[in-house]
């Protein structure tokens, strides 16, 4: 991170200036003290992290959660976490009086289920999205595994933006490819033994952003 800004409070943040976080070491790790939520959360790492959903720095929305909370997803660590089992499932973040200009974000699958296909999303206004990143996990990053996490570059220009979305467009990757299934939202065919599973459920967590952080 690039910028001598030093943040007073998780609520009132003195970036005067356009302060830059570029992400650091492996393809994706979890728990990165080099993010911008992080550094939010953190009053610019001068307190003890707590989750900035908690604190009121960002707000999270999205698909009803069945298993753990909404806010895992920007939590610091992998938490058993999924959605309730609907077609096109999200997640949402919004940060509060701030805007990002990515260039990057490291996602982690939530423990229990690991998605196969999502794309990122970004607005402005939380009404109007623009598409900007489609992952799927041949693109060489297989977030199948325990606790799997991976960074993904993105090229917006100089677009900013304050709200984030998270969107499953395929079915999960569930308890290890115990389904097939024939066609997103048009059922599924359990393995055989297998019991019928959460298929369509959205399981992701410890989102962490990189790029340029300013004042709305």
């Amino acid at each position: 991170m690039n910028g001598d800004n030093i943040l007073e409070s998780p609520r009132t943040i003195p970036v005067l200036d356009c302060l830059h976080f570029d992400h650091v070491g492996t393809a994706g790790r979890v728990h990165d003290e080099e993010g911008i939520l992080y550094y939010l959360a953190t009053a610019g790492r001068t307190r003890p992290w707590l989750n900035p959903a908690k604190q009121g720095i960002v707000k999270v929305d999205g698909t009803r959660a069945a298993v753990g909370s909404l806010e895992a997803i920007v939590d610091v660590e992998v938490q058993p976490f999924y959605t309730i089992s609907v077609a096109d499932a999200w997640i949402s973040v919004e940060i509060i009086g701030y805007v990002v200009r990515p260039t990057g974000f490291v996602i982690s699958r939530g423990r229990l289920i690991g998605p196969t296909s999502f794309v990122l999303q970004a607005s402005l206004d939380g009404q109007h999205w623009v598409d900007i990143i489609h992952w799927r996990r041949h693109h060489g990053v297989d977030l199948s595994h325990i606790d799997g996490s991976m960074f993904v570059s993105v090229n917006t220009a100089d677009a900013f933006w304050s709200h984030f979305r998270l969107r499953q467009t395929c079915p999960n990757e569930l308890y290890g490819n115990s389904v097939y299934y024939n066609r997103y939202g048009n059922g599924y065919i359990p393995k055989r033994g297998m019991p019928d599973q959460p298929v369509l459920a959205f399981a992701v967590s410890a989102l962490e952003l990189y790029g340029d952080l300013k004042a709305a």
